[in-house]
């Protein structure tokens, strides 16, 4: 048991070191995280969006909401989040290679799921911001200084996002800058298509990647 305790401290630790990297220094670090292979990371990022999704979950319907209705809410929402992320990562995959990509498959999910990092931080903020200035906002001082604070906040986030999935392609599939536009032209419009889809079926309102 205590074995077992140490790796687990051991493997957090080492994710820790790269969660840092990928925002401190994220050419190297996504190098090395698509070498290493790891599955530890996609668990713990699963484990991270399920605690996302259910602080979003109960400021949207509130703590005082029925628990089945929550429950149901929450795992509609996180099935789904998981099933994005299989989707993304597969289909960067398998166009990637079909490019003229090198790598594997488990490269591929390792390496994207730091990308997670972001989209889960911007989803705590963006709640946190709902709570303490819920809308409607006015068109006060305070008001435009808060839109132009969550847009820029927003976009260097997606900014971020948009490295890592660079990076992905370029390390994780060995693409080079000619395959990795080609691969884009290609993966964006089904993306696109994808997440309208779960938007019509009212899941997500914007997309969760």
């Amino acid at each position: 048991m205590i074995f077992s305790y140490a790796v687990a401290v051991k493997y957090l630790l080492f994710f820790l070191k790269d969660a840092w990297g990928v925002f401190n220094n994220p050419y190297q670090t996504i190098r090395g995280i698509s070498l290493k292979k790891q599955i530890f990371p996609i668990l713990f990022f699963g484990f991270l969006v399920w605690i996302s999704l259910g602080f979003i979950v109960g400021v949207r319907y509130g703590i005082h909401t029925g628990p089945l209705f929550l429950t149901f809410s929450l795992g509609k929402l996180f099935y789904a989040a998981g099933a994005t992320f299989f989707v993304i990562s597969l289909t960067m995959y398998l166009i990637g290679r079909m490019m003229g990509g090198r790598g594997d498959v488990l490269s591929v999910l390792s390496a994207w799921s730091y990308s997670y990092l972001p989209t889960i931080i911007w989803f705590f903020l963006t709640s946190i911001l709902y709570l303490v200035f819920p809308p409607p906002r006015t068109d006060s001082v305070l008001g435009q200084m808060l839109s132009i604070l969550y847009l820029v906040v927003s976009l260097g986030l997606l900014s971020w996002k948009g490295l890592v999935y660079f990076l992905t392609l370029r390390f994780a599939l060995k693409l080079n800058l000619w395959q990795t536009i080609r691969t884009t032209v290609v993966l964006w419009p089904f993306w696109f298509l994808y997440f309208l889809l779960l938007n019509r079926m009212g899941i997500f309102k914007i997309p969760f990647a």
